[in-house]
């Protein structure tokens, strides 16, 4: 990903905010440009730098409070997906051996 496809994200969250319908005070837009590598010479990873003050991973631009634009990579989307549901499984998984055989025979 580059530069160019950043603009052309930039470009979709323009025409959103002119759109007065989506543009209230109520609503919020996050625009996500996702792809498989972050050129490091396409003016992305200085966008980031730029907007680490904010303290948000990814985030490139956030002209308006409700309105970001973050960039990320694939690997970067399925390793958050497999931390966020990992944690869940292993809350969910028990030795079912540990249920007494007197507490399953009422069910």
């Amino acid at each position: 990903m580059k530069k160019k496809e950043l603009d052309q994200v930039k470009t979709y969250m323009g025409v959103t905010l002119e759109e007065a319908r989506f543009n209230t005070s109520n609503m919020s837009w996050t625009f996500f440009l996702i792809g498989k590598k972050i050129s490091k010479t396409g003016g992305i990873h200085d966008e980031l730098k730029s907007n680490a003050h904010h303290g948000e991973q990814s985030l490139v631009f956030k002209p308006e409070p409700n309105y970001k634009i973050y960039v990320k990579e694939w690997n970067e989307i399925f390793s958050e997906f497999e931390c966020r549901h990992n944690f869940i499984l292993e809350k969910l998984n028990f030795d079912a051996s540990r249920i007494p055989k007197s507490f399953l025979e009422i069910i």
